[in-house]
């Protein structure tokens, strides 16, 4: 694969010339996204997992919960109550798991 495909962006159609998951991407993000990935990843199968976002979404609630605003955080992170719902109550559980763990040190160190 050529190194610089800048070239691309003077096609008149360039979605014309792209196939499948390609032509998704250049829908969804632009031929700057395109270029970048053939640049940068040539001949490399990408899978896109909203894992990440899940995880990110749990270090958010994590960060901003309140105690009471399950419905807002959901609203605005796009996720449902119960997701809020479980994630602060693992967060709550390895809260306790840790000072658990402190206090049982202490003791051993006394």
């Amino acid at each position: 694969m050529a190194n610089n495909l800048d070239w691309m962006r003077d096609l008149d159609e360039p979605e014309k010339y792209l196939d499948k998951d390609m032509k998704l991407v250049f829908e969804n993000c632009g031929i700057d996204t395109v270029i970048s990935l053939l640049e940068g990843l040539p001949s490399i199968n990408v899978y896109i997992s909203s894992a990440s976002v899940t995880k990110a979404q749990k270090a958010y609630i994590e960060k901003h919960f309140d105690g009471n605003n399950q419905k807002k955080l959901a609203l605005e992170i796009g996720c449902s109550e119960r997701l809020v719902f479980q994630t602060t109550k693992e967060a709550q559980k390895k809260r306790h798991e840790e000072v658990r763990k402190k206090s049982q040190a202490n003791l051993f160190n006394e």
